[in-house]
């Protein structure tokens, strides 16, 4: 998930299309889209958000994290 205004900035390195498909426009509305849906999936709690903005590192470091977490859970869950 990544903020329009970065996804464009990114994406303008790149791409030669920008602006006829990708365009501001057309990321608010799927950002808007994802931010609901996010929403909605967090009620199930098996759910992480991956945060374009953040470096590798950190998304690394988050995905590593909720992993472990739900692994425990599990475990837990089965004693």
């Amino acid at each position: 998930m990544l903020e329009p205004e970065e996804a464009i900035k990114r994406e303008g390195k790149h791409n030669p299309f920008l602006g006829r498909i990708f365009n501001r426009e057309f990321l608010e509305n799927l950002y808007s889209s994802y931010e609901n849906l996010y929403s909605k999936l967090l009620l199930k709690r098996d759910i992480t958000l991956v945060e374009g903005g953040n470096s590798l590192n950190e998304n690394t470091s988050g995905l590593i994290s909720y992993f472990k977490n739900l692994c425990r859970e599990k475990i837990l869950e089965g004693v």
